[in-house]
């Protein structure tokens, strides 16, 4: 759609859905997901990888608003098939389109690096954690807990 067929009934339309985001975002605020379990052993994985995804999914990144799950997404690159994809919400499509790269990925990366350390510092997988200390690098402590 260009600007010129931009109108009434188009700005109605998009102001319901940004009230309707806007009172999404609202009712998420008085949810809350409790951190996984610590991850006391590599063989529980599976199962704690499916509670920290939702559980970095309740945090969003400083610009964008995207949640954080899209920091420790399995691809790092960009997709080109991605970028022309149609996608049911915003979510999907900023978690597969995000770069990985630059300062908001940065501080969002630390995020993840803050939320997932304690989960797993001093447990089995302390070891991995302790090289990143000076870096703050979550994405590559999740990647590496994962293999």
């Amino acid at each position: 759609m260009d600007a010129d067929t931009f109108g009434a009934p188009h700005l109605q339309e998009w102001s319901k859905s940004s009230e309707a985001i806007e009172s999404a975002k609202e009712t998420l605020k008085n949810i809350t997901v409790p951190a996984p379990l610590l991850l006391v052993s590599l063989e529980d994985w599976n199962s704690f990888e499916d509670l920290l995804l939702t559980y970095l999914g309740r945090y969003h990144s400083i610009v964008g608003e995207m949640p954080l799950t899209y920091v420790v997404r399995p691809t790092q690159e960009v997709d080109p098939e991605a970028l022309d994809a149609v996608y049911d919400n915003i979510d999907t499509d900023l978690y597969n389109n995000a770069l990985l790269t630059g300062q908001v990925f940065n501080k969002n990366n630390r995020h993840v690096y803050n939320l997932l350390k304690p989960l797993v510092f001093d447990r089995q997988a302390s070891y991995i954690v302790i090289p990143f200390e000076n870096t703050s690098n979550g994405r590559n402590v999740f990647l590496l807990i994962k293999t």
